[in-house]
């Protein structure tokens, strides 16, 4: 019919490739820039403050609001949680322990939901892949060569036909494509050159 639109989403960017039949548009959802992200982390975890931080809280909320980076979900989820929360202690507890929170405070179930459909659906070896760069630092800056040494040393599974590296090179764009890491760095090329896992995964 015309004039109709279909519209898709996905979390992967190869589920809607460009069809040659239709006039095609992705439009790649960005997360909230800082101020945004304060702001409504603030909205949603001090509504009895007007949605002020109280300046004792602010140095933990900030910590907590950057491990959301720009994630609206998180960021929602996280400041409804501690809107009933006022003690430092509860608060320290939380940007502290948070892989734990998500694993075992049930108000965090949606988020953790969400977080594992990433992780469940790739196949056996790329889920391998994602296991060891979880064993990295947080926050720590993975080099794609490095990590593509580490994997080809005692993750992959090598075939007779195609050259290690390859296979390494498929296995970390698949993961970006997932959203499993971030890019942080590209080459001249485009490339991803650097990247990291996100917090909360």
């Amino acid at each position: 019919m015309c004039g109709s639109r279909v519209m898709v989403t996905t979390r992967r960017e190869d589920v809607a490739p460009v069809q040659p039949r239709f006039v095609s548009y992705v439009h790649r959802i960005l997360p909230l820039r800082d101020n945004d992200a304060w702001e409504f982390f603030c909205k949603k975890a001090f509504p009895n403050e007007l949605g002020q931080c109280p300046s004792h809280l602010d140095s933990l909320a900030r910590n907590l609001v950057e491990k959301c980076e720009g994630l609206p979900l998180a960021i929602a989820t996280l400041g409804g949680i501690k809107s009933s929360k006022k003690s430092i202690a509860e608060w320290k507890r939380v940007r502290d322990n948070l892989a734990w929170e998500l694993s075992n405070n049930p108000s965090l179930e949606l988020m953790r939901t969400i977080l594992l459909l990433s992780y469940h659906n790739p196949p056996f070896q790329l889920k391998h892949c994602s296991l060891y760069c979880s064993l990295l630092p947080e926050d720590y800056e993975i080099r794609r060569n490095r990590i593509s040494r580490l994997w080809m040393a005692g993750v992959l599974e090598m075939g007779n036909d195609i050259l290690p590296e390859a296979v390494a090179k498929s296995y970390l764009m698949e993961l970006i494509s997932r959203s499993l890491l971030q890019v942080k760095e590209r080459n001249e090329f485009g490339m991803p050159w650097s990247f990291k896992m996100h917090d909360l995964v």
